[in-house]
Formats: C-alpha cells, sequence, structure tokens
C-alpha cells in the first residue's frame, strides 16, 4: 500500500463490486494499518473470511449454493433413505459449463456448487419422484440477486429467503 493513500490508525471498508461468475459477493471488511504499518481486518465478516498479511487483504469468496428439498403434502422432507431422491433439471446459464441444464439429486447437489451465477434466472423441473410420489406438473423458476441470493420464485419477490427452494409435492 502506499503510505500516502492509507493512513494509520484510520479505518476503511474494502467492498466488493463484482464477483467471479458462480461465487457470491463478499461482504464488506473494515481495515486499518496500525501504528506499526500492518495492516489489520476487524469486524465480523473478517473473523470469518479476510485475512491481512502484511499489506495484502484476502478476501475469501463463497461458492454459490442451492438445496431443494422434497417435501411430502403435511410438510415433511421426504426421506431419501427410505424413498429414494428426487431428481431436478436445472437450467439456465451456468459458471464452468457451456451445458444450458445440470440435472441433480436432492441427496447431492454439490454439481451445482459454484456453478449458479447472480443476477441470472434458472427453471427447475423434476424429472424423477422418490418412490410413491408423483413428478410435479409443472416447472418453476427463481432469480438471484447481485449477491446471488434468491431473490423471486415464479417472478414472485421473496423476503429474506437466501439459498433454499423448497418443493412440496
Amino acid at each position: 500500500m502506499n503510505g500516502n493513500l492509507i493512513k494509520k490508525d484510520t479505518d476503511y471498508i474494502l467492498v466488493e463490486t463484482a464477483a467471479p461468475a458462480g461465487y457470491r459477493l463478499a461482504g464488506p471488511v473494515t481495515f486499518r494499518v496500525d501504528e506499526h504499518g500492518k495492516v489489520v481486518t476487524t469486524g465480523d465478516y473478517a473473523i470469518q473470511r479476510a485475512e491481512a498479511s502484511n499489506d495484502m487483504i484476502t478476501v475469501t469468496d463463497e461458492p454459490m449454493e442451492l438445496s431443494i428439498e422434497k417435501q411430502d403434502a403435511s410438510g415433511t422432507m421426504i426421506s431419501t433413505e427410505k424413498y429414494g431422491a428426487a431428481k431436478f433439471c436445472v437450467s439456465g446459464e451456468f459458471a464452468k459449463t457451456t451445458a444450458r441444464s445440470i440435472t441433480v439429486a436432492v441427496s447431492d447437489m454439490s454439481s451445482l456448487r459454484g456453478q449458479l451465477i447472480a443476477e441470472k434466472t434458472y427453471t427447475v423441473e423434476e424429472t424423477q419422484a422418490p418412490a410413491g410420489y408423483k413428478v410435479l406438473d409443472s416447472t418453476f423458476t427463481f432469480e438471484l440477486d447481485k449477491e446471488g441470493k434468491i431473490s423471486k420464485i415464479n417472478g414472485t419477490s421473496v423476503n429474506d429467503l437466501d439459498k433454499n427452494a423448497v418443493v412440496k409435492a
């Protein structure tokens, strides 16, 4: 860091304005240069995902993830061990593949980790229901906001819903 731009013992906030495709925006990181010229991060976010070393701040972006749970009519999650896993085809634009759709099982959503892109819309279609249950009759869509959080489901705004979409049978 150039000592002319950053003053010692003054708090600064580092804000990421764009994350790589497939990753969430990092939260703001508060830092300061102490009396010895060392960069020190402070605050809750810094403790979790930012690290200062000499004159460098390293911020770790978290990959976007999606969880889909299949529930019965009473709202109870359907046991994948007892009935097998539902499978869903997620269609849209992905970060690490040119494929336009990825099929995932409720029991293993890892193939979507780091694939979803902020400010994109995805369509979900159930392709296989657990034993004894029927496949959903229709698809649903979800939209991600600039922070990678679900902002709309089927075009309806969702408040305080992070990354989990619940599908009921």
